[in-house]
């Protein structure tokens, strides 16, 4: 019970926060044309604030309660919503800055919270599944709002984009404060220690075999969304390119979101990933080519085959982080802030290296491009060091 509300609370969540985030750029463009420079530049910004609330939400959910983490993410997301719908549609843009900065810093703390409760005293092969069905639940309910933003903002005007995960968050909020009720009553029963599964592990690691893993997550998993912030940045760029309308855009744009939740659903069920860092790295130079290849895509055609490629790579890189991150570790709520602090990081990185190269040849995307693969390049490289000196190859146990 306790597990499916958890669920129920993140997909809302991440239904709301995702609808106003990957909006913004289309909502920025066309309600204060923003260039792709600016818009690159609040990518940044978001990132700068989903990296402290994630390490706000992890210390708080591992030195205190995962549930106040949730309740502290969920209230200011909601108090971010309601200032930006208080003025849409006639506020001028510091109003919006500041509504934007509220949410993305409030949004990423209910990530380790909602994590920590859902595999807290679970072993692998639970973490394995547990930490699927999440990113299937976050991802599914990204790819759908992303699907429908441009066609809501052009149905019902720009502030849906605030009033619609305002009805979204109560709902998480209404999931949270049951998941409370829950913990409090198994508390007072003494119960709420005791595992819900034992499990032996699936595969014999050494300490530093262990780190070396959770290194190559946090390196491979921030660097893609390098790639994804970035990407995301250009997105009405690239309609305007391939001369998509406005209301059908984020159709034409989501296939890799889709492809992602697939890949997770893939790697939920396929456990032979588990430990593989030359696979790992293989994955991650895929996901740097087809980066590239949907931000100059020349056809429809090049950008729904790359966004393929590109979802089942971000699909893999995202899992290994988490799953690395939670199995059989004495910190998953620290663990899982760095988690997601580190993809904040990378939001920061890609779109201010992208920055930087549009300033420079504002008519040349493919000088933004290359200083974002070359810092995915270093990335890779840091990642084939880390695999070949300290993580080597676990012995697997029971057949797997």
């Amino acid at each position: 019970m306790r597990k499916s509300l958890c669920f129920w609370a993140e997909g809302l969540h991440s239904g709301a926060s995702s609808l106003f985030l990957y909006g913004e750029p289309f909502y920025a463009r066309a309600r204060f044309g923003w260039t792709s420079a600016q818009i690159l530049l609040s990518q940044a910004l978001s990132g700068a604030c989903i990296a402290a609330g994630a390490h706000m939400g992890g210390q708080i959910a591992h030195r205190r309660d995962p549930v106040l983490a949730l309740r502290l993410a969920l209230v200011g997301t909601l108090c971010g919503y309601i200032i930006g719908l208080a003025r849409a549609g006639s506020h001028p843009e510091a109003h919006f800055l500041f509504a934007f900065v509220v949410i993305a810093l409030f949004q990423a703390c209910a990530w380790p919270a909602v994590e920590t409760l859902l595999v807290e005293n679970e072993g692998a092969r639970r973490i394995q599944n547990l930490v699927g069905y999440f990113n299937l639940l976050w991802s599914g309910a990204t790819a759908m709002v992303f699907l429908a933003a441009t066609p809501l903002m052009n149905r019902f005007g720009f502030p849906v984009v605030f009033a619609s995960p305002i009805l979204l968050t109560f709902g998480a909020i209404a999931a949270c404060e049951r998941i409370a009720w829950i913990r409090r009553s198994a508390r007072l029963a003494g119960s709420i220690d005791s595992p819900e599964s034992v499990e032996l592990p699936t595969h014999t690691l050494t300490d530093q075999q262990r780190a070396a893993f959770r290194w190559l997550g946090w390196l491979a998993n921030p660097f893609a969304y390098v790639a994804i912030n970035t990407l995301v940045a250009y997105l009405p760029a690239t309609r305007e390119r391939l001369h998509l309308s406005f209301a059908s855009a984020s159709i034409w744009l989501s296939l890799w979101f889709y492809v992602r939740s697939l890949a997770f659903e893939l790697l939920r069920q396929w456990s032979g990933w588990h430990y593989r860092w030359p696979l790992l790295c293989a994955v991650f130079a895929a996901t740097m080519a087809s980066f590239a290849a949907i931000v100059l895509a020349p056809s429809i055609g090049i950008l729904l085959a790359a966004q393929v490629v590109f979802g089942l790579g971000v699909g893999l890189l995202y899992q290994s982080s988490l799953f690395y991150s939670m199995a059989e570790s004495n910190s998953q709520g620290e663990h899982g802030g760095f988690h997601e602090t580190f993809i904040g990081l990378g939001i920061i990185v890609g779109p201010m290296a992208a920055y930087a190269g549009s300033t420079y040849a504002p008519h040349r995307p493919a000088i933004a491009v290359l200083g974002v693969i070359g810092l995915m390049a270093i990335g890779l490289a840091a990642m084939l060091r880390i695999g070949s000196k300290h993580a080597g190859r676990p012995a697997a146990l029971g057949g797997r």
